[in-house]
């Protein structure tokens, strides 16, 4: 399922939670500027801004699910299955859904200059191999000036600004910001008593604004749980403990192992989630088996080099023994 989120307040950053059935053995990855990069509309690129990311590299070519690139542009794609509309445009500047990442971030530094590069694509369901098909998905693209989401509807690209800048699943984005308005009581401060004085009883309860938040795990509740935490949140004057605010944010939207199980017995869940910080141009991450934050900066890499760089996720549990000593 999965959420992104981009948060302006404190640092920039542009988080996900990366929601599935099953591992896919994901890795964080790192496309140098020489990588050749070949396109379905026939573009091949041989120079091209540097990218980093998690996703998969079937054949050492990278599928991101989302990324960052030298600029601080991000980028991240989530699933929309039952909406997507995939173009049956056989001409023009044709683009695989799987392609969409890898074709805005080689190129673009900016929100506004990814909105003028697809203005005229066409999206394709075209698979990658006879392994990998095609999936349903739409984008959420963010700088810092702001977010746009990218939605395949009826055979045509849709490009929205995204004033909430939270991306889950469908229904189509327009449905999610008017969605907003049946929680505008929410809050995160106590709520007046309008009770008949004799009625009252004089028991209080903290977090009573918030009564009526919704807290399952549909992408309806997700995306609405997901700003009411963003925008409560408050900023951290230290780096470190802001990406722990991010990783707080991220918790509420997870989906533990267990609480969602799909027709075929199997559960759905939180396999790992991802903060990049768009300033300083890191990424952060943790898994579901292991909740400790790893960190990769892409820069520590040849980031001039010509093949893809991956790093395997830290899946393994550490437990830190404070009067034993070490970590296990």
């Amino acid at each position: 399922m999965c959420i992104v989120l981009s948060c302006r307040t404190g640092g920039r950053y542009f988080c996900r939670n990366y929601d599935r059935e099953r591992s896919l053995t994901e890795k964080v990855l790192v496309s140098p500027r020489h990588q050749v990069l070949r396109f379905l509309d026939g573009t091949v690129l041989e120079d091209h801004l540097w990218m980093a990311g998690t996703g998969v590299a079937p054949m050492g070519h990278p599928l991101f699910f989302e990324a960052f690139n030298e600029k601080g542009l991000c980028m991240a794609a989530v699933s929309f299955e039952g909406y997507a509309g995939y173009s049956d445009a056989d001409e023009g500047h044709l683009v695989a859904a799987h392609e969409m990442i890898l074709y805005v971030l080689s190129r673009c530094s900016s929100v506004r200059e990814a909105r003028e590069l697809l203005s005229d694509v066409h999206v394709v369901d075209r698979p990658f191999s006879n392994k990998i098909p095609s999936y349903p998905l739409h984008w959420m693209v963010s700088d810092g000036n702001g977010s746009i989401v990218v939605e395949p509807l009826d055979g045509r690209l849709v490009i929205q600004d995204d004033p909430a800048e939270v991306m889950t699943n469908g229904p189509p984005l327009r449905y999610h910001l008017d969605n907003l308005e049946n929680y505008m009581h929410l809050t995160c401060r106590s709520p007046r008593n309008l009770l008949p004085e004799e009625l009252r009883s004089g028991l209080t309860t903290r977090g009573r604004g918030a009564m009526g938040l919704p807290g399952d795990y549909s992408s309806v509740s997700r995306f609405i749980r997901g700003c009411f935490v963003k925008y409560n949140t408050v900023p951290e004057t230290d780096t470190e403990l802001d990406v722990e605010r991010m990783f707080h944010i991220l918790e509420a939207v997870a989906i533990p192992r267990g609480c969602v199980e799909l027709s075929n017995g199997v559960h759905e869940c939180t396999r790992h989630s991802v903060c990049i910080d768009a300033e300083e141009l890191v990424l952060y991450y943790r898994c579901r088996e292991n909740s400790q934050i790893c960190v990769v900066d892409p820069r520590r890499t040849d980031v001039d080099g010509t093949e893809t760089v991956s790093f395997g996720m830290i899946s393994v549990p550490q437990f830190l023994h404070q009067n034993r000593g070490g970590v296990t």
